[in-house]
């Protein structure tokens, strides 16, 4: 199974994100549908199903250490630069701290590669490159803010690849201690 941690975002955030996105025509680009669209905090790859249940045993702990948490986003970039865009991004503005830290908890490995809160909201495909005005357009959403929402979880999900693009299942959420010190 090819799992990874992540936070999902609220449906009504990703179809307006999705909706600004369908206003910019370019044939270079390949939007994310608004289902797939999540904060990824750490990407596990190929996983043995025998070690599932020990991330799934695991998770409670990690989970317990974060409180539920306010979190905007806003901004946008590209990957791996704006000379040699592959990615297209919207970032995390205020709360991203805590994202940061949930990410560090989480992570399994001891790598030195900062961790940029991110949603993956578009790709551009290989060799062809962007439009300057589309490149424009979307340097415009270095500015925007597409709102804010409570992140009261995170989930451990399965990519399943397929023909037409990876789809993205739930195998399990974990709450995060409320602000009153109940959980979710």
């Amino acid at each position: 199974m090819r799992l990874f941690f992540a936070v999902p975002i609220p449906a009504e955030i990703s179809r307006d994100i999705t909706a600004e996105g369908g206003k910019i025509i370019c044939n270079s680009l390949r939007w994310v549908a608004p289902e797939n669209q999540h904060f990824t905090l750490c990407f596990l790859g190929a996983v043995e199903e025998g070690r599932v249940a020990e991330l799934i045993l695991n998770g409670p702990k990690t989970a317990l250490k974060h409180h539920s948490f306010l979190l905007t986003i806003s901004g946008a970039g590209f990957f791996p630069d704006e000379e040699r865009p592959k990615v297209f991004w919207v970032g995390a503005g205020a709360g991203a701290e805590k994202l940061i830290a949930l990410a560090g908890d989480l992570s399994l490995t001891s790598e030195d590669r900062s961790f940029l809160p991110h949603l993956t909201v578009a790709r551009i495909k290989a060799g062809e490159g962007l439009h300057p005005l589309t490149f424009q357009e979307l340097n415009s959403w270095k500015t925007r803010n597409f709102g804010s929402f409570l992140v009261n979880e995170f989930c451990l999900m399965e990519s399943l690849l397929s023909p037409t693009g990876a789809v993205y299942r739930t195998v399990h959420s974990f709450p995060l201690e409320a602000l009153d010190g109940r959980q979710g």
